[in-house]
């Protein structure tokens, strides 16, 4: 009869196996929480928010909404209104103006609003807020076009802004490692 093969040679290895088996399975249980929250249903997400004001019955703000290929068009972001002055003073959270509007997959949609609309007066700031499902909406702009020949100010979404910083932080540090000759040696 051949001899029971012995795991380990002392107490001290079965601590140690032990101790690895129980954070092996802590590890394990860590990641697989972390899978299960991150395959989740999809999150409501901020898309824009700016302020714009109408000054001219000729002024217009402008939502663009684009859309992932793969959006639901039975999804819809939806287009928050508020006086900027309450909002900014009291957090009030009562809009103006709301507005759903439906995906188009793989399209942009564009959604305009002046101060013909009777929730929106003339010499007034708004907040303008887009709130979308993250899996749907993929960007969301907001344009004020004046009446003027100059045309309007766009204000730039969070994604645009992160973008441009990151292209800043390249350049500045692709300059950083050339030296006087153009040679990109870090100056040595």
């Amino acid at each position: 009869m051949s001899k029971p093969r012995q795991l380990f040679n002392g107490r001290k290895e079965y601590k140690f196996a032990v101790v690895g088996y129980i954070l092996g399975a802590a590890a394990l249980t860590i990641v697989l929480v972390a899978a299960i929250s991150m395959t989740g249903a999809a999150a409501t997400a901020e898309f824009a928010n700016d302020t714009a004001e109408l000054t001219d019955d000729n002024d217009t703000i402008e939502v663009e909404l684009h859309w992932f290929d793969e959006a639901n068009d039975t999804e819809h972001a939806t287009i928050y209104f508020y006086n900027a002055t309450e909002y900014e003073g009291d957090g009030s959270d009562e809009a103006v103006l709301e507005r759903a509007e439906d995906a188009d997959p793989g399209n942009v949609t564009l959604s305009e609003f002046d101060s013909s609309h009777e929730a929106l007066e003339l010499d007034t700031e708004y907040r303008i807020i887009v709130e979308g499902d993250d899996e749907h909406l993929e960007d969301a702009h907001i344009t004020l076009n004046t009446g003027d020949a100059d045309g309007g100010a766009i204000f730039a979404s969070d994604t645009q802004r992160n973008g441009v910083i990151v292209l800043a932080l390249i350049g500045g540090a692709y300059l950083l490692t050339r030296d006087g000759n153009g040679n990109g040696n870090g100056g040595q």
